[in-house]
């Protein structure tokens, strides 16, 4: 009975966090809806990829989160980086501390369904 229970809090953890993913796609979407200049597709990207990352991540790791941000980033100066974060700050996207940042995934509480803690 016990591997039962296991096993269905094991599928129900991760039927919450692909919904928590779809929830923060969907949110970061919404944000940067009719915004389409490449600095803007630029930061959407690193909104979606670093919306994945559950922790603090390193300021200077952050443009290797992906291949994508890799990409996006390779041609631009670390000012381009700071530039994209202070606005995500701005927009209360992310937390700084310091040389490290997190995304404020607590941002889509209110969109996702209650899920039972402990």
């Amino acid at each position: 009975m016990q591997g039962l229970v296991d096993g269905l809090r094991k599928q129900l953890h991760f039927v919450w966090e692909q919904q928590w993913d779809v929830t923060w796609r969907n949110y970061v979407h919404e944000r940067f809806q009719h915004k389409n200049s490449p600095s803007d597709t630029r930061q959407r990207h690193l909104a979606l990829d670093f919306g994945t990352v559950h922790d603090w991540v390193p300021i200077a790791t952050l443009t290797e989160l992906t291949p994508r941000l890799a990409k996006a980033y390779a041609a631009k100066t670390s000012k381009t980086l700071q530039r994209d974060l202070t606005e995500f700050t701005q927009q209360t996207l992310i937390e700084r501390d310091g040389r490290k940042v997190r995304a404020r995934r607590e941002l889509i509480f209110a969109f996702l369904p209650l899920k039972k803690r402990g």
